[in-house]
């Protein structure tokens, strides 16, 4: 029977199938067996989330990232933020920045847009944290910009020769997030006009889709169109958007489902 235990400092902890600082190995003769430690560094980072008037956020969501820019970014994903602030502990050494609603849209629940500490939109001005063994940060105030406001957006929906597209859907995408705006896109009306609400000062492309439907019950998209990116503003000009017929065959929808030949 032999005993592992590590040679670390304070600022680790480590266990292995208990939480004892080291683990019990029995090793028959000409056999080999292998046991897992786990690592953890004694550092966190914690703080309060506050809205533009300096109350306390609470029931949304913080997130701790790795600096360096690139689509493999470890992120840490704080529990719901809750009157007593947020915390991350047990992180691995290395650099981080802090942000609020990252790689999420705006929404009426959450209408701000991605924040980064101490307070800035670029995240190139973020704050950068070095977390090394056994760093703590002193408690952070996480201060959020002015909540997002909505403004109206209106626009047409013609087919080529300028015929109103009835009935064709209108949904809005947000460039950063990449996502829907919409759950249910709203359509055009008999006039081919739509009016609908977005934040402002984000940027925005439509993309508008007409379907009819099969004798199956299934629905295949007869025209389509996609704006070019724009900035939403309190003076957009109305949209006219003109969509060209396409191949039924190429794409079809079944209840809430969209598949493409």
């Amino acid at each position: 029977m032999y005993r592992i235990q590590p040679d670390t400092n304070e600022y680790l902890k480590i266990a292995g199938n208990s939480e004892n600082d080291s683990v019990e190995v029995s090793v028959e003769d000409s056999k080999c067996v292998s046991r897992a430690l786990h690592v953890t560094n004694n550092s966190f980072i914690s703080g309060v989330v506050l809205d533009e008037n300096g109350n306390k956020i609470s029931a949304y969501r913080v997130e701790l990232m790795t600096a360096r820019k690139s689509d493999g970014d470890r992120e840490f994903t704080s529990p719901r933020v809750s009157s007593d602030g947020f915390r991350f502990e047990q992180l691995p050494p290395g650099v981080y920045l802090l942000s609020f609603n990252y790689r999420s849209r705006p929404d009426d629940d959450m209408p701000y847009p991605t924040w980064f500490y101490p307070g800035t939109l670029d995240r190139a001005q973020a704050k950068l944290f070095r977390i090394e063994e056994g760093t703590t940060i002193p408690p952070l105030v996480f201060k959020l910009p002015p909540k997002l406001q909505k403004v109206s957006l209106s626009g047409s929906v013609v087919w080529e020769g300028g015929r109103p597209a009835v009935g064709a859907e209108v949904q809005l995408i947000d460039s950063e997030s990449g996502g829907e705006v919409f759950r249910q896109a709203p359509v055009a009306d008999i006039d081919g006009h739509f009016t609908i609400e977005a934040f402002a000062d984000r940027r925005y492309t439509v993309n508008v889709i007409a379907w009819e439907k099969w004798p199956d019950g299934s629905e295949h998209a007869i025209g389509e169109a996609e704006t070019e990116e724009f900035a939403l503003e309190i003076n957009t000009p109305d949209l006219r958007i003109e969509m060209k017929k396409v191949d039924p065959r190429h794409k079809w929808r079944s209840q809430k489902s969209v598949g493409k030949n």
